[in-house]
């Protein structure tokens, strides 16, 4: 049995990432964990991906229902893989890194022989403030749902980290992060990201894959804490994910408003 079977479901939700043309592709699949450690991908729409392209893909054990704490207690891992076989819509991806997380702390990891996470020639920039002057209401549809997958651009394959948020009316979507972290890092060099919203807490499991997702192509910007608005995205904030209210005590917390570009249709994709 492999090492993400001891923690993961046999079968669950990915969000499965890559490049073409330039741009991230992001979609949903189906995702089988194979005794080896390699993944099968099911799209229920359309299989994006090649042989032999890299893939990145979001895993976690999240059910929708949990209560949050500060610690995250959820299973969670962003996986570097590549595509070894592809048949219509289903890719088989064999692992290359990864770190399976709960909490704080890394409870497996596996390395391909021979590999290196790639240096990072791309020049950092400031991250420009964000353009808003006021702020929307809070989506009251998405109270329940505490957590979305933030996509970034690393130098071979996306990167994916699993983030409470808030999202109003309007669609724009508030992150907080530390600046030293490796999505900070990321949207230093590169502002364009993706963020995907789902609300498995209401469907069953192929109902979630079929389609009850969101997922936003954007850009990020930095809210300064000086501005009005500010304080007002916060209250919000820790109104909806009251655990993360100690974050923001932390002088390096930088609140980060991605400006969603537009939605990804699954059975289009990069078209």
């Amino acid at each position: 049995m492999g090492e993400l079977l001891k923690f993961l479901p046999r079968q669950t939700v990915g969000i499965c990432t890559g490049y073409k043309g330039g741009r991230t592709v992001a979609a949903v699949a189906a995702v089988t964990l194979k005794d080896d450690d390699g993944l099968k991908l099911s799209f229920p729409k359309r299989n994006p991906f090649i042989v032999g392209e890299a893939v990145t893909v979001h895993l976690d054990d999240r059910v929708g229902s949990e209560i949050y704490s500060i610690e995250l207690r959820v299973y969670r891992s962003s996986y570097k893989g590549t595509v070894v076989s592809v048949k219509g819509n289903v890719a088989v991806v064999a692992p290359l890194d990864y770190e399976l997380f709960f909490g704080g702390r890394v409870v497996t990891r596996f390395s391909a022989p021979g590999y290196q996470h790639p240096a990072d020639p791309r020049s950092p920039a400031p991250i420009p403030e964000t353009p808003l002057t006021r702020v929307a209401l809070a989506d009251e549809g998405e109270k329940s749902n505490k957590l979305g997958v933030l996509v970034t651009r690393s130098v071979d394959r996306p990167h994916t980290t699993v983030m409470a948020f808030l999202s109003s009316t309007d669609d724009d979507i508030f992150l907080i992060t530390e600046k030293g972290s490796f999505k900070y890092h990321n949207l230093s060099r590169d502002r364009r990201c993706v963020f995907a919203l789902d609300h498995r807490a209401s469907f069953s499991f192929e109902r979630q894959v079929d389609w009850n997702y969101t997922i936003y192509e954007a850009q990020a910007y930095r809210v300064d804490r000086s501005l009005p608005l500010f304080g007002t995205i916060q209250a919000q904030f820790i109104e909806k994910n009251p655990w993360e209210t100690v974050f923001f005590s932390n002088p390096n917390t930088e609140m980060l408003h991605l400006a969603p570009q537009r939605i990804i249709q699954q059975d289009i994709l990069c078209d």
